[in-house]
């Protein structure tokens, strides 16, 4: 946050951002922008694939993992360190529109985020803070419902299994998740899913029946067509795209 105030909430609970504060999500954290005024802020939105391509390596799930913790999305940072985020921020965005035109753009540009990375993961563990903001009952079942598909997914997509270790009917839970997150159940369940196939198909050493069997489908047929419902190819083609990119690389 650049400048002004927002008025927001992820995964159920309220926050005001302002002047010097850093907030992050992931992408199946519940997030609603509730007003902002005068508002002058940078993003840096980016997906699973671009991380992995990057210099991140071996140490990228450790980073991702500070992103993702049950500790508080948002932090108010010193001026040190918000200066030191927001330059690595500009940097990034520098070099991104520039790339195509330094001979190894790519290269700088992965180096780049990886250093902010860092810096985000080290900010993060400086600043974090446990949640503990009461939630009603609605927003108790949604977060519970995440947080049982991301355990159990790879064996179970059925919504009446949730629903049953929530002791609810799975006609409640379908109308609670669409009310407090926007989502379906089902959505949320296929989404993470994909999410993981998506991460399996990037491993050349996993043939595509191999991963739909990890994941539970009962053949690879019936993997391909669920893959490409929610992503809109099938997975050969999402993993012959993902070669082509490292191959351009």
């Amino acid at each position: 946050m650049k400048k002004g105030s927002t008025e927001h909430s992820i995964n159920l609970r309220n926050y005001r951002a302002k002047y010097g504060d850093l907030i992050t999500s992931t992408p199946y954290d519940i997030k609603k922008l509730n007003g902002s005024e005068n508002c002058i802020h940078s993003i840096l939105l980016f997906t699973s694939d671009f991380i992995k391509e990057s210099s991140t390596g071996k140490y990228a799930s450790e980073l991702l993992h500070t992103l993702t913790s049950g500790h508080s999305p948002q932090s108010s940072l010193d001026n040190r360190d918000f200066k030191a985020v927001n330059a690595k921020m500009t940097e990034l965005q520098k070099l991104y529109q520039e790339q195509s035109q330094h001979r190894y753009g790519k290269e700088l540009l992965y180096l780049a985020f990886a250093s902010l990375l860092y810096e985000v993961a080290a900010v993060r563990q400086k600043y974090s803070t446990n949640i503990n903001a009461p939630l009603s009952r609605k927003e108790h079942i949604v977060l519970n419902f995440i947080h049982l598909v991301k355990e159990h997914f790879r064996q179970q997509r059925n919504l009446a299994f949730y629903a049953s270790k929530l002791n609810i009917t799975p006609k409640y839970l379908t109308e609670t998740t669409k009310a407090i997150s926007g989502k379906s159940a089902s959505t949320i369940i296929e989404g993470i899913v994909n999410e993981e196939a998506m991460m399996l198909l990037d491993n050349p050493a996993l043939s595509i029946n191999e991963i739909a069997t990890m994941l539970n489908f009962s053949d690879q047929s019936f993997f391909g067509k669920f893959f490409k419902r929610g992503i809109g190819i099938s997975p050969k083609n999402y993993r012959n795209s993902l070669k082509r990119n490292k191959d351009s690389i």
